[in-house]
């Protein structure tokens, strides 16, 4: 999948504006990447995997190697046949890599707030974005 479209298509599951989705993927999250591997040598994340440094693969190879294990929820994920946004990745299901629970206690009915009701909390789901674009007038 080419960049163009993965853009498009978290822009239209997560409800974002397609400029914001392409600036945080190419741009905010390198940045990041490369900032928690220089710090840690390892970046984990949950229900992904772990980016970490590894050695060159060849004894005259220099530099530095980036290597990635997927987690075994997004294993599960691609085997199953279906993708990241038809399963619900935002209900944690305790899926990170060492397979253990979370400490929220919830019960994956589909409520984000605490009451247990199973319903979601008033006022609907995702609060709506601002509109970005710049005024008809302006030249920017």
């Amino acid at each position: 999948m080419k960049t163009a479209e993965l853009c498009r298509l978290a822009a239209e599951k997560g409800g974002y504006w397609k400029k914001d989705v392409r600036e945080c993927l190419l741009v905010h999250f390198p940045a990041a990447l490369v900032e928690g591997l220089k710090r840690d040598g390892k970046v984990r994340l949950k229900g992904v995997g772990v980016f970490f440094l590894a050695s060159p693969p060849g004894k005259r190879r220099e530099g530095v190697y980036v290597r990635f294990r997927p987690s075994s929820l997004l294993l599960k994920r691609l085997n199953m046949g279906t993708t990241a946004a038809t399963t619900t990745a935002a209900s944690d299901n305790g899926g990170d890599d060492n397979g253990g629970g979370d400490d929220n206690n919830d019960d994956n009915t589909g409520d984000t707030d605490d009451s247990g009701d199973g319903k979601p909390p008033a006022g609907g789901g995702r609060p709506s974005l601002p509109d970005r674009r710049a005024p008809a007038g302006s030249l920017s």
